[in-house]
């Protein structure tokens, strides 16, 4: 599946729900923890975080 036929089936479950088609919560508390940590990289950037992604991978 291509990124765009999935867009395409979100967008029409999307209309057809009426809104989201699934369910949104608050996050709980590990993922909230996670969000907050300091503990990732960041980046300047898209390309320099590809291009860390593609070094990675090699």
């Amino acid at each position: 599946m291509t990124p765009g036929e999935a867009f395409r089936i979100f967008a029409k479950k999307s209309i057809e729900a009426g809104g989201i088609p699934f369910e949104v919560s608050q996050p709980n508390a590990r993922l909230s923890s996670s969000i907050n940590s300091e503990d990732y990289l960041k980046f300047d950037g898209a390309e320099s975080g590809l291009e860390w992604l593609n070094n990675e991978s090699k």
